[in-house]
């Protein structure tokens, strides 16, 4: 009589039920690890913005103490051109058009004071640039040699590639019609202005729209809204400079970057 003994086989591979598993665990390790990786890189980004914002401060304050005066509220350029130092677009600007250029024009004034000059070397190079600028579609202009020629001015972006952003108390603050949640609302004055130049007429030079959400992103065939400004309030009266964040669009404050966050118009302060 033989006895026959129970053995266990070993397999040669796996199940299909085990493989899929196993796939699926690799999936979700894979997911967890670029979301962990995209906050580090976000988290790092916000820091290089703040760090950014820092030294722009630190310029403002150099200017402030060497002037004994306060930034004005427009830059005058060799042919006669007031550039308001606006944040935000003019009347009338399309939902894709680009800002004004608050921080260039903010350092032309500012680098007129030799100390900003040593200040701004701090910033990395990587944030930095030089282009022709223009508000409300006058370009920004000085003599060169005798030439009156368009200003290679100081650009400086954020960690996500985006142009940083200065309010001046003359423009904080909102006006316009902007998106609720549910509807567009208005009520509110249609633009901002100021007598920049002191002539005692406003001009459009003088004139801007200024909404967190201005365009209502449920109307059919309409571009992807694009807010004006973050509408802050300066605090204490003071300029303050931010960063869109990575959507690139101030309207959605919550993923702005700040270094001391403001204070917003009650009509839009607890909208996004």
């Amino acid at each position: 009589m033989h006895t026959h003994s129970k053995t266990r086989r070993v397999r040669g591979g796996f199940s299909l039920i085990e493989i899929m598993a196993v796939l699926a665990i690799i999936a979700i390790l894979t997911t967890i690890g670029v979301v962990v990786a995209g906050r580090v890189t976000n988290s790092g980004r916000v820091q290089a913005t703040q760090d950014i914002i820092r030294i722009l401060d630190t310029a403002l304050d150099s200017y402030v103490a060497a002037r004994e005066a306060s930034i004005p509220p427009a830059y005058k350029d060799d042919a006669n051109t007031f550039h308001p130092l606006w944040d935000g677009r003019p009347v009338g600007a399309a939902a894709d058009a680009a800002a004004e250029p608050s921080v260039q024009l903010f350092l032309l004034i500012a680098t007129e004071v030799p100390e900003v000059e040593l200040i701004m070397q701090g910033l990395d190079a990587k944030f930095i640039s030089r282009a022709p600028i223009s508000t409300n579609g006058n370009p920004v202009r000085k003599y060169v040699n005798g030439v009156l020629t368009n200003v290679n001015a100081l650009v400086v972006k954020d960690a996500w590639n985006q142009p940083m952003r200065f309010v001046h108390p003359i423009w904080q603050g909102g006006a316009g019609d902007y998106w609720n949640g549910s509807g567009m609302t208005g009520g509110r004055p249609q633009y901002l202005e100021f007598d920049v130049n002191g002539n005692g007429s406003i001009s459009a030079q003088e004139r801007i729209r200024r909404s967190f959400r201005p365009y209502n992103p449920t109307s059919p065939g309409a571009i992807y809204p694009i807010g004006d400004a973050d509408e802050g309030l300066c605090p204490g009266n003071r300029p303050y400079f931010y960063s869109a964040g990575p959507d690139g669009d101030p309207g959605t404050r919550s993923d702005n970057v700040y270094t001391k966050k403001p204070e917003f118009p009650t009509e839009t302060k607890g909208l996004e």
